[in-house]
């Protein structure tokens, strides 16, 4: 029976084995994102916007001017290529939890060849959740549990569409307040963490100018994907856990 200290033992054996990959990637991925605030930065500077007072600090977030198509585009490529580079991330870890040494190039070769798989089947759960979500909030809730784990599936397990759907489903069943309660510490520990750091940077430096609120944000950015890389192998073991558990 999967325990949740034995689950959080194991993932932070794992984490801390592969610190320097974890923190690698981390500073890839902030990287890029933070590219992304700079543009958004010399977008607004460009057009005579102070991106300060009247887009971060901005009192009414309703009336934050709109950047322009450019730089909206600019941080829509930039926000995918670091999901990308997430998403293969998550292929390596699983490759580091079932020791199959995935090389870099071998964990995006496996994103790419389920890539459109991927994409459909998550445009199939949102469309559902939705549904259901507009009918009564607790089946929406219910089943987005049920189907936590339908993009491991995909990556993992070769199933598409409502064959992931079914197959996370099958995990869950008999184990879903458990995968809640798991779930829900595993997002406390992580978000009380993010959150923390957040908190002291911005409470000590009180960030009036661009640079350092620009320094404080690169910061964030790169505690908070290092907690979401932790996440990301939680959820991989429960998952195989669940799957030793269930004989699949």
């Amino acid at each position: 029976m999967t325990n949740l200290t034995e689950l959080l033992g194991k993932t932070y054996d794992m984490f801390k084995k592969n610190i320097q990959l974890m923190l690698k990637f981390g500073l890839i991925t902030t990287v890029v994102m933070i590219f992304a605030e700079l543009a958004l930065f010399f977008d607004y500077t460009r057009k005579g916007i102070d991106y300060m007072g009247e887009v971060i600090n901005a009192v009414d977030p309703l009336k934050i001017p709109n950047p322009s198509v450019l730089g909206s585009i600019a941080v829509l490529i930039l926000a995918i290529i670091a999901g990308l580079i997430t998403w293969t991330f998550m292929v390596k870890i699983y490759g580091i939890i079932t020791k199959k040494k995935y090389s870099i190039e071998d964990s995006r070769n496996i994103l790419f060849s389920r890539f459109w798989a991927l994409v459909g089947t998550g445009i199939m759960t949102v469309i559902f959740l939705l549904g259901l979500y507009i009918l009564l909030i607790i089946p929406g809730l219910i089943f987005s549990f049920y189907w936590i784990f339908s993009h491991l599936a995909v990556l993992f397990r070769e199933k598409s569409g409502l064959e992931a759907l079914k197959y996370s489903k099958e995990l869950v069943m008999g184990n879903w307040w458990k995968t809640v309660g798991y779930l829900f510490v595993v997002g406390i520990i992580t978000g009380v963490i993010v959150g923390g750091v957040d908190w002291i940077l911005n409470a000590a430096l009180a960030p009036t100018q661009f640079a350092m609120y620009f320094a404080i944000t690169a910061i964030t950015t790169f505690v908070t994907y290092l907690a979401s890389f932790f996440s990301m192998a939680f959820t991989i073991n429960y998952f195989l856990a669940l799957e030793k558990e269930k004989g699949l």
